[in-house]
Parts: structure tokens; C-alpha cells; sequence
């Protein structure tokens, strides 16, 4: 896939309504890649990936039609979720100091949504 899109990486692929999705990553900004384009803005945030230990549960997820990830930029930890048309239930909640710890962001109460 990194050859294919020109990408430094290719991270978690998965299939939504048959169609392959998953993040990219060149020259220091990540995107969504979803049946072969880009799907909204690159940002030059960080992404949540682990091999081991807490830092699993902030990996990208994917599953029942649901691709989601946690990212960190400018301070603050996004969630980013594409969803098959047809699900709408919101995800589980997080710890989101233990996230932001991950993306070695602050945490304090003014990150707070």
C-alpha cells in the first residue's frame, strides 16, 4: 500500500462497506485513506499506536462497520471515527488521561472538551 499511494506509512487497513480504509502517513501528516483517496483534512498530529500494555487500547479500532483512531494535536486528543451509514451508536468511553499521557499531552483541566 505504500507504494501503491506514494505513503512513509500504512497503518491498520480495514474494510468499510467493502471499500479499504486506513491511515496514511507522508511527510510528517497523517490522513484517512478511504477506496483510494484522501478523505478530509491531514493534520501533523500524533497517532496512537503500541505494541504492548495500556497503549493497545488507544490503537486504531475497527469492526461492526466502525473504523476509529485517537490522535493528538495543538494540545488537545481527538477522536476520529468513519461510520457505515446504517450504525450510529457512539463509541465506549476512554480514559482520557491515560490517553493523552500516550500522546505525551498534557493533562489538565483546561484540555477538557
Amino acid at each position: 500500500m505504500r507504494t501503491l499511494y506514494g505513503l512513509d506509512r500504512a497503518i491498520a487497513p480495514y474494510e468499510i462497506d467493502g471499500k479499504l480504509i486506513f491511515l496514511g502517513n507522508r511527510a510528517g501528516r497523517s490522513f484517512v485513506v478511504y477506496d483510494g483517496r484522501q478523505v478530509g483534512a491531514d493534520w501533523p498530529g500524533h497517532l496512537s499506536l503500541a505494541l504492548c500494555c495500556e497503549g493497545v487500547l488507544y490503537n486504531p479500532r475497527y469492526g461492526g462497520g466502525r473504523y476509529l483512531f485517537w490522535g493528538g494535536q495543538d494540545g488537545a486528543a481527538v477522536c476520529v471515527e468513519t461510520v457505515a451509514r446504517e450504525r450510529t451508536a457512539p463509541p465506549g468511553d476512554v480514559d482520557s488521561e491515560a490517553l493523552r499521557t500516550r500522546l505525551g499531552l498534557p493533562f489538565t483541566a483546561d484540555n477538557e472538551p
